[in-house]
């Protein structure tokens, strides 16, 4: 009898388990292909030697992400908001990413959507977003975006 309640314990707090977010960071949206041609690049160009690469390898998503339930910081750029509350916005990996020409990478920036809003942190807070992660590639004035988040939480960082 205790064996019985004992596993049926366990399967009961799968669920618990199963809902908690997946703590990205932003090197985590990088593919490994992408990361070793960066390495490689690097190499090379320690070596002394010229490389030639094709920019369209760059920027590319992971696909194993798509449909995540994940949480992940960064800084908020409001694309949609009142003075209290923000429905659309670009997260981004350092402050001002949009703002530098170039911007980053598309992997590298979310374009996250609230469908009831959220509060407006401030420009220079960094933040976790929490919410369901799509490779879903979004064109907006300020930066091509490799990733969609619907999102559902925003909280202050903390370490």
């Amino acid at each position: 009898m205790q064996r019985f309640i004992f596993i049926l314990l366990c399967c009961l707090s799968f669920p618990v388990h199963a809902s908690d977010p997946l703590n990205l960071q932003w090197q985590d949206l990088i593919p490994q292909s992408e990361k070793d041609l960066y390495e490689k690049i690097g190499l090379a160009q320690l070596n002394g030697e010229e490389v030639d690469f094709d920019d369209s390898q760059f920027g590319q998503t992971r696909a194993d992400l798509n449909n995540s339930h994940v949480r992940i910081p960064g800084f908020v750029i409001p694309l949609q908001s009142d003075a209290k509350t923000v429905t659309e916005l670009l997260l981004v990996p350092f402050y001002g990413a949009c703002l530098h020409v170039p911007a980053p990478e598309p992997n590298q920036i979310i374009y996250v959507k609230f469908a009831e809003g959220a509060p407006l942190p401030q420009m220079w807070e960094v933040v976790y977003v929490q919410g369901l992660l799509k490779t879903q590639s979004n064109s907006h004035e300020l930066a091509q975006t490799g990733y969609l988040m619907q999102a559902t939480k925003i909280e202050k960082y903390q370490e």
